[in-house]
């Protein structure tokens, strides 16, 4: 006899599964939940591809943010064509957030390279500010100690 719930059971490699809120994730599974590599493409097209534990973003990993390049009202179904995938955040991931060294590209050119705590920039880092979105070039540079998301300067 089958036991109750095995039947439904994931576990190891898996083609892409589906969610009803327009989430797909194809890659592989531990008991139900997401676990070794895999990417997941979310209900607004975002995009992860990287590392899992326990259903929960862990290891190394890059987070795409969808870009659409036209603005007319087009079916969903048609957006990967009408649009690109910019890296917003490459590096180490801990319990779904950005933990560890990584490297974030926001949207006006701003980028850092660094330590990451929770999401927020934390530890010895370089930002660039400014500059061409590229690679930074002609914008501000602070290479220093970071807190919470902030500069965090010595005053002697």
């Amino acid at each position: 006899r089958v036991p109750v719930g095995a039947l439904a059971q994931k576990k190891g490699p898996h083609h892409t599964v589906y969610w009803t809120s327009g989430e797909r994730y194809q890659g592989e599974w531990f008991d139900n939940k997401r676990q070794g590599k895999g990417t997941v493409i979310y209900k607004n097209n975002d995009k992860y591809e990287g590392e899992w534990a326990y259903g929960l973003r862990h290891g190394l990993g890059t987070l795409w943010i969808y870009k659409e390049l036209c603005q007319n009202n087009v079916h969903p179904y048609q957006l990967a064509q009408n649009g690109k995938y910019i890296v917003r955040y490459n590096g180490e991931w801990s319990e779904d957030a950005p933990t560890g060294h990584g490297t974030v590209f926001e949207d006006n050119g701003d980028t850092y390279e660094g330590d990451f705590l929770y999401g927020q920039k934390h530890g010895r880092g370089r930002a660039v500010y400014g500059g061409r979105p590229i690679d930074g070039f002609g914008g501000d540079v602070y290479e220093g100690h970071f807190e919470n998301d902030l500069k965090w300067v010595l005053l002697f």
